[in-house]
């Protein structure tokens, strides 16, 4: 059984993202813990008493904080009664909302963080590659898969592979992680480099595959790699794609620095992101 932390926004939570949360932790069959990322619940305001040297909240503003409280709470309820209606083990991870610094550190000790592609982990964060979403891909100690809202419908598993370790690394983990999946369509995506048109130790990736999958398929495609993966992924709604080593030089070779963050914004599949 893995251990599965599945990082989701209390007060942004919606019927249409635990659908993704539940396919994912069903194709993993791992325990379930929920970690909550309310950094966006907007602080009360504070306001000065005339005439005399104190601060305090105004009651309005508490008020409206309340609320936002119960009603996060009864949707990590529902959330939770949801899952263990599916047959999913669930719990509360910390039993309040943490920080990227405490999700990155928990991270060590789990085999997998979904999250939201749109959450935004910073108070400031208006996107879903905020600079806090960028710590936690970089700084993970365990995979991280990128969901999209509502349900997942995989048909095709896309591995991402240059000839680098860390390709094959994520495609290991992701295999191990996975093995409910083993029946998809897979698609090894090399981008040809250096006028080569062969994929690095072919014969080697083809047959570790064949041990976990029985359809695979090589595309082999030509040009440069963040233009020709980002066209060829574009309009895939029924595949999940794999890439190895977020913000290190491998993953680099895939997608200039510049471009990564945007690509993974665009995607409309989920995104499943791995390092050695």
């Amino acid at each position: 059984m893995q251990k599965i932390i599945a990082a989701i926004n209390g007060a942004r939570f919606s019927e249409k993202k635990l659908l993704s949360i539940i396919d994912g932790a069903d194709w993993a069959q791992g325990k379930f813990l929920l970690a909550l990322l309310d950094n966006d619940l907007e602080t009360p305001v504070i306001h000065t008493f005339e005439g005399v040297g104190y601060f305090g909240y105004s009651q309005v503003d508490w008020n409206s904080l309340l609320e936002e409280q119960i009603n996060r709470n009864k949707k990590v309820e529902r959330f939770i009664d949801t899952c263990n209606n599916n047959g999913l083990n669930s719990s509360i991870l910390l039993n309040r909302p943490i920080t990227v610094e405490e999700l990155i550190q928990e991270a060590r000790f789990a085999d997998l963080v979904m999250i939201d592609s749109s959450v935004s982990l910073s108070p400031m964060g208006d996107n879903g590659t905020s600079g806090e979403l960028q710590r936690l891909l970089k700084a993970a100690a365990c995979p991280v898969l990128l969901l999209r809202d509502g349900a997942i419908d995989i048909e095709e598993l896309i591995f991402t592979y240059n000839g680098s370790a860390s390709s094959v690394y994520a495609i290991k983990q992701f295999t191990q992680l996975f093995p409910s999946l083993s029946e998809k369509q897979v698609t090894v995506l090399y981008v040809a480099e250096n006028g080569t048109t062969s994929i690095p130790e072919h014969e080697k990736v083809m047959n570790y595959l064949q041990y976990h999958y029985s359809k695979i398929g090589i595309r082999i495609l030509k040009g440069d790699p963040s233009t020709e993966i980002t066209s060829f992924l574009r309009n895939r709604r029924t595949a999940l794609v794999t890439f190895g080593a977020y913000g290190r030089s491998n993953f680099s070779r895939f997608f200039h620095p510049s471009e990564s963050d945007n690509t993974l914004r665009t995607l409309k599949l989920p995104v499943f992101i791995t390092h050695t």
